[in-house]
């Protein structure tokens, strides 16, 4: 309360494995509430700063514990507020009591004391207060923080790394990434991260090694099983990164990305024993509910009845695609649904051999 430094947005303490490990602060706190509790059958004010305390804080500590949270500053703004109260209200009494009894110049050097003082605490406060929220203004600054303030905090280096990956940082991100696992080596969150920073530099095999990982340690992972689908469909391996897919879409079932990927490997893979045309029929109809109609939705869907030998199906649904990549993008799709517009034409099926 009274020395807060340095500030961790997550301090990744571990939970005690016995009491004897917090006597000392559970004698503490303990002490505290009786006096507070006290206070309140003899109706002392102070205790009512002492129930702020307890009753705003008890939520989050006691009542329902978070309990992969052991410590956060956050769980302490509004409870510390009650302290805070307490020790200025404190500082205000003793003085006054000080000017009283000084008298004459003495109490002027007291009263400008008290001033100088209250000012150097406010100005110091406010400044603080300015630092600490510009490290809340973006994921990477406040994870950078509470990097610096716990550097073995594994939770804190896998977001800080996930914060650098969304900017496109791979290379910076995997260090951090990798000092997490090194720390604790079951973080499935952590192991994904690192096999997307890896993917993205397009170390593949090394990433869906990662991305596996992370799935052995979380077999619901949906966004480890969608990255995993991906890293294997740019290897070319769409038959795993099919079955990638179609996990995810467990718990997310209507996820536009999911489907429209998984629509796409199914009515277009090379491999025979990949494609299945009722499937990615069914699921390129789903995407173009979910999605409005968009155009790649809209693209998935022609290759799927193509696939069905519907190609007059497929001819008016690329049609439709290009109005609508035409008019709300993408347009680079564009030239690629001509060359399909004329395939389907000519009753020919989409093969897409891309790695």
């Amino acid at each position: 309360m009274f020395v807060p430094w340095p500030l961790a947005l997550d301090y990744e303490w571990p939970a005690a494995k016995s009491f004897m490990e917090v006597a000392p602060q559970a004698a503490l706190l303990a002490a505290v509430f009786v006096l507070t509790v006290r206070g309140l059958v003899r109706r002392r004010p102070a205790a009512f700063l002492g129930a702020w305390f307890f009753l705003i804080l008890a939520p989050s500590s006691s009542v329902l514990p978070i309990v992969t949270e052991i410590a956060a500053e956050h769980r302490m703004y509004l409870p510390l507020a009650a302290v805070v109260a307490l020790v200025v209200a404190g500082a205000y009494a003793a003085g006054r009591r000080a000017v009283a009894g000084a008298g004459g110049g003495g109490a002027m050097a007291w009263s400008a004391a008290g001033v100088a003082a209250a000012a150097i605490a406010i100005a110091g406060c406010v400044h603080l207060t300015r630092e600490r929220n510009l490290d809340f203004q973006s994921d990477e600054r406040i994870w950078e923080a509470t990097v610096a303030a716990r550097p073995q905090n594994s939770r804190a280096l896998a977001n800080l790394g996930a914060a650098l990956v969304q900017q496109g940082q791979a290379a910076e991100a995997e260090a951090y990434l990798r000092r997490a696992i090194a720390i604790r080596p079951d973080f499935p969150e952590a192991q994904s991260g690192l096999g997307v920073a890896l993917c993205m530099q397009g170390r593949l095999e090394e990433g869906v090694a990662h991305l596996e990982r992370a799935i052995a340690l979380e077999p619901g992972y949906r966004d480890a099983y969608r990255n995993l689908g991906e890293a294997l469909g740019a290897l070319g391996r769409r038959g795993p990164a099919a079955r990638a897919f179609r996990e995810a879409l467990r718990t997310a079932p209507r996820d536009p990305i999911l489907l429209k990927r998984l629509a796409w490997i199914l009515a277009t893979a090379p491999e025979d024993d990949v494609r299945s045309d009722a499937e990615a029929m069914a699921v390129a109809r789903l995407a173009v509910e979910v999605t409005g109609g968009d155009a790649v939705a809209l693209d998935a869907l022609a290759a799927a009845q193509a696939e069905s030998g519907q190609f007059a199906d497929a001819v008016a649904t690329v049609e439709r695609a290009i109005a609508v990549a035409e008019s709300a993008g993408p347009a680079e799709l564009i030239p690629e649904l001509r060359y399909r517009l004329d395939a389907y034409r000519g009753g020919q099926k989409f093969r897409d051999s891309s790695r």
